[in-house]
């Protein structure tokens, strides 16, 4: 059975501008319209949660988060209390999280790939060149050929130390997050 419609459709006289449009939204519509990027993601949630996770849109009051798997959506329901209350202190009208297993891309952190700690130490064992040992030990005032040597040994140190994390810099950058054991 057919149902009849009761009333006309209403039709606009005239066209709307921008201006009354804005004018006519509500105060607190503007505001959950708010952008939750990455970077404000990773400073509510912390940069571990923020690895496996991802905001992905705002409706409504409710942010919706991509994750990485079902743990991590158990992990963000059990955080959502103290997550809505950080978003909300940075302007983030939200009333509630949820979750959606997804693909989560690997954040672009910057930084550079730092030198191993092996690296570094052998680095920090080098001795000065032997020519400069044996300029420094031909200096008759014992007082100056000790400072002498200890400044070859501290210059020759930080040269090698300097060469081990220009190296390291020179190789593909990869993000740095503190905390990973990667």
């Amino acid at each position: 059975m057919a149902v009849a419609r009761s009333g006309k459709r209403r039709r606009n006289s005239a066209p709307t501008t921008l201006g009354a449009l804005l004018s006519a939204t509500p105060a607190g519509k503007a505001a959950t319209e708010v952008l939750v990027t990455r970077a404000l993601w990773e400073q509510v949630a912390g940069v571990a949660f923020a690895r496996r996770t991802m905001p992905d849109r705002l409706s409504r009051g409710t942010l919706y988060v991509v994750v990485s798997s079902s743990g991590w959506a158990q992990e963000l329901a059990i955080a959502e209390r103290t997550l809505v209350e950080r978003l909300r202190a940075r302007g983030v009208e939200v009333q509630h999280l949820r979750a959606r297993v997804g693909e989560v891309p690997e954040m672009d952190r910057g930084g550079i790939l730092a030198p191993s700690r092996p690296e570094l130490a052998r680095a920090r064992t080098v001795e000065a060149p032997a020519p400069l040992v044996a300029a420094v030990h031909r200096v008759a005032d014992p007082e100056l050929r000790e400072t002498l040597d200890r400044v070859a040994r501290a210059l020759a140190r930080k040269e090698a130390e300097v060469e081990v994390r220009t190296r390291a810099e020179q190789q593909k950058p990869k993000p740095r997050i503190p905390g990973s054991h990667r």
